[in-house]
C-alpha cells in the first residue's frame, strides 16, 4: 500500500445534483458567481425543492451569495454549514482577496458536504501546502 494520499480534490464538482438527488450527498452548496456555470444542476435541484424532495436556503453576505440544498433529514447539517460560513464571513475584512478559512473549518465543511475522509484529507493537505507557500513569500502572523 502506498503512503501517498489517494483522495481527490473537489470530487463532487459538477455532480452535486445527481449525488444529492440519489441520497449519496446530504448537503450541496453553490456560491455566486460559480452558480451561473451550473444552471442545469440548479434547475434540477429547484425542481426537486418544488416537489418537496429537497430543502433550500439562500444566504447573502458582504462576502458571498450562497445557495444551499439538502435532503429533508439533513436540515441540521445545512444549518450548521450556514452558521460556519456566516461566522467566517463576519470575520473576513471588507474586500478580501481571499477568505481565510481554518483547516478545522475546512474539515467540518467537507464532512457536512458529505465528502469521503480521504478526499477531505487530500484537500486539507493541499490547503496546508498552499498556506505554507504563502508564509515563505511573506511572513505569516504567529498565533
Amino acid at each position: 500500500m502506498s503512503n501517498q494520499l489517494q483522495g481527490k480534490i473537489g470530487p463532487h464538482q459538477g455532480q452535486e445534483a445527481e449525488l444529492l438527488l440519489t441520497g449519496r450527498k446530504p448537503v450541496a452548496l453553490f456560491s455566486a458567481p460559480f452558480i451561473n456555470h451550473q444552471f442545469e444542476q440548479i434547475k434540477r435541484l429547484d425542481h426537486a425543492v418544488d416537489q418537496g424532495l429537497l430543502c433550500k436556503a439562500f444566504v447573502t453576505s458582504a462576502i458571498a451569495e450562497r445557495t444551499f440544498y439538502c435532503l429533508p433529514e439533513s436540515q441540521a447539517q445545512m444549518e450548521e454549514l450556514i452558521a460556519i460560513y456566516q461566522r467566517i464571513d463576519n470575520q473576513t475584512p471588507p474586500n478580501p482577496t481571499e477568505m481565510s478559512i481554518s483547516l478545522a473549518d475546512h474539515h467540518r465543511i467537507g464532512t457536512l458536504l458529505g465528502y469521503a475522509p480521504e478526499d477531505i484529507a487530500a484537500f486539507l493537505k493541499q490547503q496546508y501546502q498552499r498556506e505554507q507557500g504563502r508564509c515563505i513569500q511573506a511572513p505569516c502572523p504567529q498565533p
